[in-house]
């Protein structure tokens, strides 16, 4: 099996979508499928590499970057279209694996997939922008009315990072059965989950005081507010307590306001941005408690991360989190924008280190056991066979309505005996032989317009 993913940005941008996307593709390399990726051109990459066995083939875009909306910036690539036509012309793909719905000119693969009968993959990374913030709901939901929704329902196989984003997504009026849900996917072998004592020594911490982390974009949808606001309720009973916040983004300044006005930040630390994945690992197995204050998440790739690193997750009911956070297990769930539950959960864990303990040994092996890559995979590879096999019913479907349109026709004139006909007749007989469903339709088109009028006399 030869496929090709679709998507604006790839590796070395860093992002969830572009992540799963070189994680699921080498998993798939394993298992034996040739995969492919276009995407756009980054500066100082290569036109064509390649990496963990996928082969990358990259077309020049230009980036933009808008200010008030969080990256990734707005990829403008005119010529993809023509890019992605010549590459399957060589490469001749079994299907097409779009990953974002959010670039237009990379949706433009359903237009291609139309045009040569191949199937189209969709992976649903992000539910409707509603709720996110006013901004936000505004210009997302002008966008899918506009593009969105068609290239959701142009795709043959619709694949749902968690049930909530399947659930939501299908109140556009989406065909159900064309979806399957399969979540994201961490390679937890990539994470250690030995305790590293050296980030509270760096933060000047005692090695019992409790250490709470988050990971990710410091933006509206994230809840970080939230969870301040919940701090000094925490602090109030565990006062050595701090709160490491590792990104950066929109909302940084607001939240360093916010602190100061909670009379927090002593107790808040801004670490910044870590690309680094080995550090950022030290700095979460160096932490007690992963905090999860969002009030929007299709899934969470950060708390999956923190699971992975053997830590207990506190977060939110927002979208698909509670499918990864089993309550009193793995964590707790409590409900979104209410920060005075939030703080009760934080504090119930800090007061139970044996129950801590206990759920972080259960992250780590819920991660392993129902987020791995190989399982996803396999569950991809699956869907890529019910979209080729859809395919196939389609033309079939295709080729028998041609073939009884055939017969109708050549009833029809029969009993017109129009003579002049019979020599288009014979060759679509012919093409019928062929077995070019392409070239019998387009013959008919001919039939029909030389001779149609003739069934009005």
């Amino acid at each position: 099996m030869k496929i090709c993913f679709v998507n604006a940005l790839f590796y070395p941008f860093k992002g969830g979508t572009e992540n799963h996307m070189f994680e699921l593709g080498e998993a798939l390399v394993k298992k034996g499928v040739e995969v492919h990726a276009v995407t756009a051109r980054l500066k100082g990459t290569p036109e064509t590499e390649k990496m963990s066995g996928i082969i990358v083939h990259r077309v020049p875009a230009k980036l933009v970057k808008i200010p008030g909306f969080y990256p990734p910036p707005l990829v403008l690539c005119p010529e993809f279209l023509t890019y992605l036509q010549e590459i399957d012309e060589k490469e001749n793909f079994d299907l097409f694996h779009l990953h974002d719905r959010w670039f237009p000119d990379f949706t433009l693969v359903r237009k291609h997939c139309n045009e040569t009968n191949k199937p189209l993959v969709l992976t649903v990374h992000n539910a409707r922008p509603n709720g996110i913030s006013p901004t936000y709901t505004l210009f997302g939901s002008a966008y899918e009315t506009a593009i969105g929704i068609n290239v959701l329902k142009a795709a043959d196989q619709l694949i749902a990072v968690s049930k909530w984003t399947k659930n939501d997504v299908l109140k556009y009026g989406l065909d159900k059965r064309k979806f399957t849900v399969i979540y994201n996917g961490i390679n937890a072998t990539k994470f250690s989950t030995k305790h590293n004592p050296a980030v509270k020594s760096k933060l000047g911490m005692a090695a019992s005081d409790p250490l709470l982390v988050w990971v990710g974009r410091i933006i509206e949808q994230k809840g970080l507010r939230y969870l301040l606001t919940a701090m000094p309720q925490v602090l109030k009973r565990f006062p050595t307590t701090k709160l490491l916040l590792i990104g950066t983004g929109t909302e940084l300044k607001n939240l360093k306001k916010q602190a100061a006005k909670l009379g927090i930040s002593g107790s808040v630390v801004f670490y910044g941005q870590e690309n680094n994945r080995k550090k950022l690992n030290d700095l979460l197995r160096g932490s007690d408690v992963y905090a999860m204050p969002s009030v929007w998440e299709t899934f969470g790739i950060a708390a999956l991360e923190a699971m992975a690193s053997g830590l207990p997750v506190v977060s939110t009911n927002a979208g698909g989190l509670p499918e990864l956070i089993q309550n009193n297990r793995n964590g707790m769930v409590v409900p979104m924008r209410n920060s005075k539950k939030l703080a009760s959960a934080l504090n119930k864990l800090l007061a139970n280190p044996k129950q801590m303990r206990k759920m972080a040994v259960n992250s780590r092996k819920t991660a392993e056991k129902n987020f791995n890559w190989h399982k996803i995979a396999t569950q991809t590879i699956a869907v890529y066979k019910k979209a080729i096999a859809s395919g196939h019913e389609k033309e079939k479907t295709s080729l028998e309505e041609v073939i009884t349109l055939q017969r109708q026709l050549a009833a029809k004139l029969k009993q017109m005996q129009r003579k002049p006909l019979a020599k288009h007749l014979e060759k679509l007989r012919r093409l019928q032989a062929t077995k070019q469903p392409e070239l019998w339709i387009k013959r008919l088109n001919k039939l029909l317009k030389i001779k149609l009028s003739k069934f009005n006399e």
